[in-house]
């Protein structure tokens, strides 16, 4: 491929916000012709063109989608030759349905695995007693000040919208009313599954959903000797 395309594809991985080192090229045989093949760091999106053996200024190319199986095209356009700017306009749109959705979905917080970490300091510390009985009105007391507290300090470190917290607000009721009708481990899985819903509705990042886990821990610490 001639010089000015392939530098051509660097200008649009620029222009659409992208790291060009975030990207390989290679100049090597793709099924029978002559191609240039542009791949993502180590996965498996890659994007291909190729040339006609009898002109530089002609091309057909095929992509392979963001998904759980990767998945392949077939060589565009159907039985002909593109210009340049047809390939540099799937080239775009490959960028933005294939590269940018697998980089959003490795940037977004697992919050599952989290938890799923978290259980065990979560378990040990509130529910080490007989987990099928119910909560005393002492420990539902002292629970439902502990709640208000953690609402408190959400509301502190996060600042969220109004909106945000009528949200915040309706998780943590629920889970402040429930603890008249369900027994120590039916309760435990209500909150983990408030901590999620909390993070998902405040859409936090990573290090942001470590740092609610740690208020929720900080605060719920403080009765442990109601649970002994």
């Amino acid at each position: 491929m001639l010089k000015k395309y392939k530098n051509g594809f660097i200008e649009i991985i620029q222009s659409k916000g992208f790291e060009p080192q975030d990207f390989h090229a290679k100049e090597k045989g793709a099924d029978g012709k002559h191609g240039f093949v542009i791949s993502f760091r180590t996965s498996h999106l890659r994007f291909v063109v190729r040339n006609p053996e009898h002109s530089c200024d002609k091309f057909d190319y095929k992509h392979t989608s963001f998904g759980p199986v990767p998945c392949e095209t077939e060589y565009l356009p159907p039985g002909g030759w593109a210009d340049i700017e047809e390939v540099y306009a799937a080239f775009e749109n490959w960028l933005e349905k294939a590269v940018r959705v697998y980089i959003n979905d490795l940037l977004e917080p697992d919050l599952w695995m989290e938890l799923e970490r978290q259980k065990p300091l979560v378990a040990g510390s509130i529910l080490d007693k007989d987990e099928t009985s119910p909560f005393s009105e002492d420990e539902k007391t002292q629970l439902r000040l502990s709640i208000n507290e953690f609402r408190l300090l959400v509301s502190k470190t996060f600042q969220p919208s109004q909106q945000e917290l009528e949200v915040i607000g309706n998780r943590l009721d629920y889970l402040s009313n429930r603890l008249d009708g369900l027994n120590r481990v039916d309760w435990r899985g209500l909150a983990l599954s408030t901590i999620i819903s909390i993070s998902i509705a405040l859409s936090l990042d990573t290090e942001q959903g470590r740092v609610l886990l740690n208020l929720f821990k900080q605060v719920f610490s403080k009765i442990l000797y109601l649970l002994q």
